[in-house]
């Protein structure tokens, strides 16, 4: 506990992300499923919020749950701890998602407030705090971009964003880029096909011992260096930059002030080199606190009114009335009276050591009703490649041919926006970035088919899409080296 300025008072707690489901069937969350889980490890779940949206359930001890039930049991006990902490619940809710989302899950992720018994609420992004904490620090208003590239425990995102001006968020700029296959569950999958006798819970401490030190002496007495954790993770450290590479392709022609580096996994030192030697500007790892702070100060100029912005470092008005919560550790803004309190709940596990608390979650919904949701509003995949998780984009699947003959640019310009003059823009759109088969568009002559190609927004015609962007990683089949 830390006295803050005024007489507001921070007060830290811990709130893991993890469900445990009981011998009545019943969800336990946060610290309680932490203990119960490492004695029935089957039982527990964590890092489930990418099942957002998805009809195939989560299955704990052979028992099947939508994310949607885990996620709001999770909010539940959230709600729960304020509750028990302040002595009542808030009573504006400021909702972050991962900034790779799109139309489909935001909308299923607006259920959030009402199954809470939550009236209004604001939706953000957590990439944008990151970034609106981190302009703020460097007085640019209006003029900067960022990179912000997030690693976290189910998966990793990348977003480029142009600084706002006065309280205006900051803009995504390009297409934000995810992918589900890179992040600590995989570094711990990795490590689990190394020790295969390691229960979930060592593994993991192993990969956060690695973190903070070059050499770590095992239980059977033998030692395990960062390097050979390194060697068993460097694919996807690069699979992790491919996906860097494509936000910051997307974004055009910036000058980056930095690269932030964010989430539970950002602190393994390879990756932080790795980064370092693939772009051109500096490269900074933000504390685990940048979501929680920037949307604390963000919900307390909510709270607060118009104008409240310009106190947002240090005004003991702001931190009396925001309540920022946490996946990881949540940090409580307390004050004799909580009727301007703001709660955040935000879907990355940060870690709030100052103003107020951001609690990891998401809302639950019936399976009947999602699958029917998923089915009529979910794109099918082009081609067989897995559906990416970001926002929509315009983009078309080249084929074997178009009437008898190979496809090319020129042809795809004319087809879909009219002139073949237009390829240029497809070059544009296109140029470096990673296709399935491991190619790239280097030559406006030569593509391939299966490659996916954004268009302009403007394009229209058979075979153009709507949709979120496919994952351009190669597939196991291709021979091409990534």
């Amino acid at each position: 506990m830390s006295r803050g300025t005024g007489s507001g008072e921070v007060i830290a707690a811990s709130l893991p992300v993890a469900v445990y489901v009981n011998d009545h069937g019943s969800l336990l969350c946060g610290e309680a499923a932490v203990q119960a889980g490492v004695q029935r490890p089957s039982r527990i779940s964590r890092n489930f919020r990418g099942g957002l949206g998805d009809p195939s359930p989560v299955v704990i001890d052979s028992a099947p749950y939508s994310a949607e039930t885990l996620l709001s049991a999770l909010l539940a006990e959230c709600l729960g701890v304020v509750e028990r902490v302040v002595g009542e619940r808030p009573e504006q809710v400021v909702l972050t998602c991962p900034v790779t989302w799109g139309t489909f899950r935001r909308e299923l992720f607006d259920d959030v407030p009402v199954l809470a018994g939550v009236g209004s609420c604001v939706v953000v992004s957590d990439a944008q705090m990151v970034a609106r904490r981190w302009f703020a620090g460097q007085g640019l208003e209006g003029t900067g971009f960022v990179a912000v590239f997030d690693l976290g425990g189910g998966a990793v995102e990348a977003a480029v964003l142009r600084s706002g001006i006065g309280e205006k968020l900051p803009d995504v700029v390009g297409i934000p880029v995810g992918s589900d296959r890179v992040g600590g569950d995989a570094f711990d999958a990795a490590l689990s096909q190394r020790f295969p006798l390691m229960d979930a819970e060592r593994v993991r401490a192993l990969k956060h011992q690695l973190s903070e030190s070059e050499q770590v002496r095992l239980e059977n007495g033998s030692s395990f260096s960062r390097g050979d954790f390194e060697d068993l993770i460097r694919p996807l450290i690069r699979s992790g930059l491919q996906v860097l590479g494509e936000a910051i392709r997307s974004a055009g022609d910036v000058q980056l002030e930095a690269v932030l580096l964010v989430g539970g996994s950002a602190r393994i030192p390879l990756l932080f080199t790795a980064v370092q030697d693939a772009v051109n500007c500096p490269v900074e790892l933000v504390t685990d606190a940048a979501v929680a702070l920037g949307a604390a100060e963000f919900a307390a100029e909510l709270a607060t009114g118009p104008g409240a912005a310009a106190s947002r470092h240090g005004s003991a008005e702001a931190v009396r009335n925001a309540l920022v919560a946490t996946g990881t550790d949540t940090a409580l803004a307390q004050r004799p009276s909580w009727r301007s309190s703001a709660l955040l709940i935000g879907l990355v596990a940060v870690l709030a050591v100052a103003l107020v608390v951001l609690l990891l979650h998401n809302a639950t919904r019936g399976d009947e009703k999602l699958a029917d949701r998923s089915a009529s509003r979910s794109p099918s995949s082009a081609a067989g490649i897995p559906r990416g998780p970001g926002p929509v984009s315009t983009f078309y699947v080249v084929q074997t041919g178009y009437h008898g003959q190979p496809e090319y640019l020129y042809e795809i310009a004319q087809r879909f926006l009219t002139s073949g003059d237009r390829l240029q823009e497809i070059v544009a759109f296109n140029k470096g970035r990673l296709q399935p088969d491991g190619g790239a568009l280097t030559d406006p002559n030569k593509i391939a088919a299966g490659w996916i190609l954004i268009l302009p927004s403007d394009a229209k015609g058979a075979g153009v899409q709507h949709a979120p962007l496919p994952c351009c990683f190669p597939t196991q089949s291709s021979s091409a080296t990534p």
